[in-house]
């Protein structure tokens, strides 16, 4: 449950992917109905460039200078190039609502294509036919089944990168499963879209806090799903521990 919440990429090319261009994308937020326990906790930011605040992921209590974006991303008022401390409550468990038809055509979003070896997979998966849960079920027993490997050194992958992973390399790094996770969620018209930030962290024992670095960064993927909203899914997890290089 340790997953520091980021910036969010819902455009695609089919190479790279971007935040949304849907401007008004900051008035899509329905009123997250938080479960649980919360946690409160003080977070230090060091300087960086950008005004992302990576919260644990689900933050609902922050004051100003803290906003929250229509996907659910912390930012800053204030200049990030300083180190800032903030106050911020979040809980694990959660379900984000309703899904606006702008935040549907954002995360169906796929570039103009021609039908083949992913649609053929999509509808072995029973992508076309079952219900959204049992469809992911079968990604994940797909990239678990099939020998797919993690590295941080694949090969290069320039020319249809979805289609040369799934297929070809079948090995990569958590951006290139959460791509390929959230890509086919699409050809199966089901909203999925990108989620990056970090992941862990290493508890200090002595000061008694919780250090993410760098090495922590991380994409996930999340699917909209009737009744629950947004749902995190780690497509990097159906790794099998060996075949991690």
């Amino acid at each position: 449950d340790r997953y520091w919440r980021g910036p969010v990429f819902s455009f695609t090319d089919g190479k790279t992917w971007m935040q949304t261009k849907n401007k008004s994308f900051k008035q899509h937020l329905d009123k997250v109905r938080f479960i649980g326990k919360p946690y409160q906790y003080q977070l230090l930011m060091e300087p960086q460039t950008k005004k992302w605040v990576f919260a644990l992921d689900m933050p609902a209590v922050f004051e100003w200078p803290l906003y929250e974006n229509g996907n659910h991303q912390l930012l800053t008022f204030e200049q990030p190039g300083k180190r800032a401390e903030y106050v911020v409550t979040s809980y694990a468990q959660y379900n984000t609502g309703y899904i606006t038809k702008a935040e549907l055509s954002d995360n169906l979003q796929l570039p103009k294509r021609n039908e083949g070896r992913i649609d053929r997979l999509v509808r072995q998966l029973g992508g076309f036919d079952t219900p959204a849960e049992t469809f992911i079920n079968n990604v994940f027993a797909h990239f678990r089944n099939n020998e797919f490997y993690y590295t941080l050194m694949p090969p290069l992958m320039d020319e249809k990168p979805i289609e040369t992973f799934l297929f070809d390399a079948r090995a990569g790094f958590c951006g290139h499963y959460a791509a390929a996770f959230v890509y086919i969620m699409r050809v199966a018209e089901i909203p999925a879209r990108i989620v990056s930030g970090y992941q862990g962290g290493v508890f200090n024992e002595t000061g008694g806090f919780i250090e993410v670095r760098q090495a922590n960064a991380h994409a996930w993927a999340e699917v909209w799903i009737a009744d629950k909203g947004w749902v995190r899914y780690d497509p990097t997890s159906a790794i099998a521990p060996e075949r991690i290089e």
